[in-house]
């Protein structure tokens, strides 16, 4: 059963601009990716397993989404997304934070990076 708080969260987000969903997305990896470090940290490998698997969902989906209408930036972006998911894959087998540490540095960049071309 859906809860009401559900539809509303559902309904938020798909009111959303692209713009600003791309950058509720980007907050959500970044989000997921903090809890994983919490939950290496407090050696809760089931959690951190779950919250990196959801990153690389979302990079999945996001890699799917370019938009080759500009080839350079589209190839960039692919470039960046698959380094992404390759080192959550190793991360989630070693259970390495500062590989997580790493891929939340390079997604808060390309997050800020929408963020500011949102502004504009």
């Amino acid at each position: 059963m859906v809860s009401g708080y559900q539809v509303y969260q559902q309904n938020q987000h798909s009111s959303l601009s692209k713009g600003k969903l791309l950058i509720a997305v980007f907050d959500g990896m970044i989000r997921f990716l903090n809890q994983g470090i919490s939950a290496i940290e407090g050696r809760d490998i089931i959690t951190a397993h779950n919250k990196i698997i959801r990153v690389q969902e979302i990079l999945g989906e996001l890699q799917a989404c370019i938009d080759p209408v500009n080839l350079e930036m589209a190839a960039n972006l692919e470039m960046i997304y698959e380094y992404c998911y390759s080192q959550l894959i190793e991360a989630n087998l070693k259970k390495d934070k500062e590989i997580l540490v790493e891929v939340k540095s390079l997604i808060t960049e390309l997050g800020d990076g929408f963020k500011q071309a949102q502004a504009v």
